[in-house]
């Protein structure tokens, strides 16, 4: 294949070109007509538009009084300057939408292609997954999903089900810009794990504010007065549930790769014997 990127054939290019130019002379031709018309009926004149056509264009630079008899050339311009501004004031919101909504960069996903994390998709996926949000009309973004970017200008929120991977190099912010907000901003409970004691400090207040703080740090890592006992070898009162038990151990003692050791599948029928 070429590395060459492909050109656009003028053919094809021409009439798109074509009609542009046309809808383009078309609109500046309606502002001129009904601008110059408007500022002759502030003026006194009455309503005396002249024929619409595009020939209004090359009489225009002649003057005013041509199209519109009798009416000063500063009512009939002053009219035309106030609709041109109220028609681009118009006009910019549903052009700058559009632009979002269909630009992309090549190899990216579009905001076509990301409708489901936009606030309208993200509100309809929270009123599908919970159903005291079913009948909201308007649910704050927090209760429809967690932030996590946006595009053009538009938020985007995956819901509260989805799972996020995110890929950061250490001490990037992983704690502080991703954990500690989606676990403050959670609509309900939150099982919060983490070995450093920054994922703690930094949610611990607006979590307290809101229910029951329970905190598990045998470590003290946290330094956290703790109201709560875990006992994890409570299950190893059976033999079945010691060896259940003794499989989570083992499998999270060695790797993939280990687990063919004789030693390895030697100490599995000896596990559950301790206790």
């Amino acid at each position: 294949m070429s590395g060459e990127g492909r050109g656009h054939d003028p053919a094809d290019v021409a009439p798109w070109l074509i009609l542009a130019v046309t809808a383009a002379a078309g609109v500046l031709v309606a502002m001129i007509w009904l601008g110059g018309t408007l500022g002759a009926l502030v003026s006194g004149a009455g309503w005396r538009p002249p024929p619409f056509s595009l020939t209004l264009l090359l009489r225009l630079p002649d003057g005013t009084e041509q199209d519109w008899p009798g009416v000063p050339p500063l009512a009939v311009w002053s009219g035309i300057a106030v609709t041109s501004g109220a028609t681009t004031a118009l006009a910019a919101p549903v052009v700058t939408a559009g632009y979002r909504w269909f630009s992309r960069n090549p190899g990216l996903a579009g905001l076509r292609d990301l409708r489901g994390l936009t606030p309208r998709g993200a509100a309809k996926v929270a009123r599908r997954l919970r159903p005291s949000l079913s009948g909201a009309k308007n649910i704050p973004p927090d209760q429809a999903g967690m932030l996590i970017g946006e595009h053009n200008g538009v938020e985007l929120r995956g819901s509260w089900e989805d799972v996020y991977l995110a890929l950061m190099a250490p001490r990037s912010g992983k704690t502080t810009a991703l954990v500690a907000p989606m676990a403050i901003r959670a609509p309900g409970a939150v099982l919060l794990t983490s070995r450093k004691s920054d994922a703690y400090t930094t949610t611990w207040a607006p979590r307290s504010a809101r229910g029951h703080l329970w905190v598990f740090d045998p470590q003290q890592i946290c330094h956290a007065d703790q109201d709560w006992w875990w006992d994890l070898l409570a299950e190893a009162i059976t033999v079945e549930g010691a060896r259940r038990l003794s499989g989570h151990f083992i499998a999270c003692a060695f790797s993939a790769s280990e687990r063919s050791n004789y030693w390895v599948a030697g100490c599995r029928p000896d596990v559950p014997a301790l206790r």
